[in-house]
């Protein structure tokens, strides 16, 4: 994957996290983009690709892969910042957006690809821990563990159909 960097971001619970699945987006506030934010994710990509771990119901386990795309039908930037956009909630279809922009305030959003949004795989914690894939809490995953995340990932995506499936995701 020399041309793509993968990425681990995360949230706190699953109800925000099967909303960035369903409309295919993961937001921060302006205060964690502009305080918080690791200066390896200012700097992701169009292509790059992103894990969620989310913490709550499933014990930080990761959800991808999802890929970066620039723009979006129906998402109109009010600005920029690489693929990180900041989302114009007044002029974008509110059926574009996950609940969470407007309600709890989270504009600054990277968006994935809806084509394979049905793509994604769970990868458990012991599925990461037999991999040896070390991971950052929140930033860019170096090789040789992205390689082994996306294998593993691309190998595994019937397995979490179903997860997904049980847990209202996807019907």
């Amino acid at each position: 994957m020399p041309d793509r960097k993968v990425f681990k971001v995360h949230t706190d619970n699953f109800q925000r996290l099967a909303a960035c699945i369903l409309y295919g987006m993961y937001g921060i506030t302006n205060d964690a983009f502009t305080y918080s934010l690791p200066r390896e994710l200012s700097l992701i990509n169009t292509g790059d690709i992103v894990f969620i771990s989310e913490r709550e119901t499933s014990n930080n386990t990761l959800f991808g892969p999802l890929y970066v795309v620039e723009n979006r039908r129906g998402v109109i930037a009010r600005s920029k910042r690489g693929a990180w956009i900041n989302i114009d909630i007044n002029r974008s279809s509110q059926s574009e957006l996950a609940y969470w922009v407007e309600l709890e305030g989270r504009h600054w959003c990277l968006l994935f690809d809806k084509t394979l949004l049905d793509k994604i795989s769970v990868v458990w914690p012991q599925n990461w821990i037999e991999l040896n894939v070390e991971l950052p809490s929140w930033g860019l995953i170096i090789e040789p563990n992205a390689s082994r995340l996306i294998d593993f990932a691309l190998n595994n995506e019937l397995d979490s159909k179903k997860f997904l499936r049980e847990h209202g995701i996807f019907r």
